[in-house]
């Protein structure tokens, strides 16, 4: 018998995992699934009991011949439909645990692209061992660290574009030329939207 700390562990992390992440896009490929094994179940047992019962209905109930075929008709009604039942059973169980390796990954991908339309660059995320599209998520990891080497790029000359602003306007105020003034004005304003635009991208480290 297994100890109580075993069971708590267990109970713990049944409690912490969940299965259902999308339900939406689960309940889908639940419902194909069960679809699929359904029609499948439908089929063969249309192809077992048709032609029995067609011999059946053919055949005189007190003939020699009817008797066979009433046996392995009840023989495959008392034995195909539990197994078929466990079938669905089992399909549903594996659809909701296989979706599950595709709901996750997804949801991550969702959050990440949410990032991106606010504005932030969200940080490095790795799956689960065992999610699907991990090839996706190497993709995007490595999208998002071209992303940020760019924005850094960009930060660090907007930094040294507002320095030399700065010495050009010390300089500017020793020369009499308005005409100079008003373009390194100009270009100052500039810096500052550049300034402000590259301050509102937030970086996930």
């Amino acid at each position: 018998m297994p100890s109580e700390g075993v069971i708590l562990n267990l109970q713990k992390i049944l409690r912490r995992r969940k299965f259902i992440v999308d339900r939406s896009l689960q309940l889908k490929l639940l419902f194909y699934a069960v679809a699929y094994i359904l029609f499948y179940i439908l089929a063969l047992g249309a192809g077992l009991f048709v032609p029995l019962m067609i011999q059946l209905s053919s055949a005189e109930q007190t003939s020699p011949e009817a008797l066979p075929v009433a046996t392995n008709f009840l023989y495959l009604h008392y034995h195909f439909w539990p197994v078929a039942l466990l079938s669905v059973v089992v399909v549903a169980l594996h659809s909701i645990l296989t979706s599950h390796k595709i709901a996750g990954p997804l949801y991550r991908f969702r959050r990440i692209f949410e990032d991106l339309k606010e504005g932030t660059i969200p940080k490095t995320v790795n799956l689960r061992r065992g999610d699907l599209l991990q090839a996706e998520m190497q993709s995007i990891n490595e999208m998002l660290d071209g992303i940020r080497a760019k924005i850094s790029e960009i930060q660090k000359a907007e930094e040294s574009l507002e320095q030399s602003i700065t010495e050009c306007k010390g300089r500017a105020a020793q020369v009499d030329d308005a005409g100079l003034r008003q373009c390194i004005g100009k270009l100052a304003e500039r810096g500052d939207l550049l300034a402000q635009a590259t301050r509102t991208i937030q970086i996930k480290r």
